[in-house]
C-alpha cells in the first residue's frame, strides 16, 4: 500500500490531558528534551485490520539536551508515535500538531508508552514547541495560556524555565498532573 507523503485532513481530538502552564506539563512528563528529528518511517500499525486501523509515524530524535527524566536512563535517541495514516494509506496529523521533519528541532513533553523502552507520545498536543531560529513555537492552541507564555520567552529564558521546573519537581515543589485511566 502506498502511504502519502504529506496529511489529506487535520483530525479533531478531545484531549484528555491539557495543562495551563508549563511547569506542571514539565512535571507530568516522564521525559522533557531537547532534541532534533533524524529519521521518519512508517510505524507501527494500531487497532483492527480495515477502517478502523491507523499506522503511526516513526519520528526518531536525536537528544540534545534532557532536562527532566523519569525513565531511568537517558537514550540517545528517542522515538515518537506521530499520527499517521488510515488503513487507505491516507495521511492525516492531529490538530495543531503538524507532521515532523527531518531536520525539526523542538522541546518535546513525552510519556513513555509500552511498545518499547525509547518509544513516546507527546504528553498532549500541548507537548511540542519549535525551535526554528529565535522564535518559539508550541503546538498549543493560540487560546491557550501556554502558547503566549512560551511564545514571548526567548530561548534561553524558556530553557531555563524547565530547568527550574524540572529542580522543582525533583525537590517536591511541583506535582504532576495524574494520568488519567
Amino acid at each position: 500500500m502506498k502511504l502519502d507523503v504529506k496529511p489529506r485532513e487535520v483530525a479533531a481530538v478531545k484531549e484528555v490531558e491539557t495543562y495551563d502552564d508549563v511547569p506542571t506539563m514539565t512535571a507530568s512528563s516522564d521525559l522533557v528534551i531537547r532534541g532534533r528529528v533524524t529519521r521518519i518511517t512508517p510505524g507501527r500499525h494500531i487497532g483492527s485490520s480495515g477502517m478502523d486501523g491507523q499506522r503511526v509515524r516513526d519520528v526518531v530524535i536525536t537528544v540534545e539536551q534532557v532536562f527532566l527524566n523519569k525513565t531511568g536512563t537517558t537514550p540517545a535517541t528517542v522515538t515518537l508515535d506521530e499520527w499517521g495514516w488510515d488503513d487507505r494509506g491516507h495521511g492525516f496529523q492531529i490538530e495543531g500538531v503538524t507532521w515532523s521533519k527531518t531536520g525539526d528541532e523542538n522541546y518535546y513533553f513525552l510519556r513513555r508508552i509500552d511498545e518499547g523502552p525509547a518509544r513516546f507520545r507527546l504528553v498532549s498536543t500541548q507537548g511540542r514547541v519549535s525551535a526554528k531560529s529565535s522564535r518559539l513555537t508550541p503546538t498549543a492552541a493560540e487560546d491557550n495560556p501556554i502558547h503566549e507564555a512560551v511564545e514571548r520567552q526567548s530561548e534561553t529564558a524558556f530553557r531555563t524555565s524547565l530547568r527550574k521546573a524540572s529542580d522543582n519537581y525533583r525537590a517536591g515543589r511541583l506535582r504532576a498532573v495524574p494520568v488519567p485511566r
